[in-house]
């Protein structure tokens, strides 16, 4: 008979009987009980019931085995943020995993490699490994990014594209979206313009 436990778990070894004398790895233990608990070494237990005096045989030895947890994974990113579009991804694997060991993220996934495309903030990925029914320790977490990718300015002229040489008008980006900057490509003015020339804008995630 015997009993395998992970390196982190405890176990309790219980006899039936009455006057319970104990022997732990050939050495015999008085007192203890019908009940041992909290074992968390490798030993081997036989146990005799003593009535009056007289001591049945021993039982059969009970053997308690520790098993070794999995070494700790670690988590790599091919890249901590990008924007999207242009199929562009992030991805994030699960490395240092023992041979013959399963792996489990905190999401539910068991891929080892896995490929982020859709936009939104991904906090605090773990990963740990499970051998032999053994779980490691959990790994350090990572967190990543995937900004979205604003959209091409659209540039308006609030008196035309076409003035006479005695107007005015001013340039600016009709289209801005929430949470973005505007950036210009010359440093013409954009108020009260008078004179011609060529404008260009581009958008940047704040």
């Amino acid at each position: 008979n015997s009993a395998e436990i992970c390196e982190y778990e405890k176990t309790n070894i219980s006899g039936i009987g009455s006057g319970l004398i104990w022997k732990i790895d050939g050495i015999e233990k008085y007192n203890l009980g019908n009940t041992i608990a909290n074992i968390n070494t490798e030993n081997t237990f036989e146990v005799k019931s003593d009535v009056l005096g007289c001591h049945s045989n021993y039982s059969q030895p009970f053997m308690v085995s520790i098993k070794n947890r999995p070494t700790k994974p670690t988590i790599s990113l091919t890249e901590n943020s990008i924007c999207s579009g242009d199929g562009k991804t992030i991805g994030i694997a699960a490395n240092d995993i023992q041979s013959g060991a399963s792996i489990n993220w905190q999401d539910g996934s068991t891929e080892a490699n896995r490929i982020f495309s859709a936009v939104g903030k991904y906090s605090n990925f773990t990963v740990k490994s499970i051998l032999n029914g053994c779980e490691s320790e959990v790994s350090e977490s990572k967190s990543f990014e995937i900004k979205q990718t604003p959209a091409i300015p659209t540039i308006g002229s609030s008196n035309g594209w076409s003035i006479c040489n005695y107007s005015l008008t001013n340039i600016s980006v009709t289209n801005q979206e929430t949470n973005t900057s505007i950036v210009w490509v010359n440093n013409n003015s954009l108020t009260n313009v008078a004179i011609g020339g060529n404008y260009a804008a581009y958008s940047l995630s704040n």
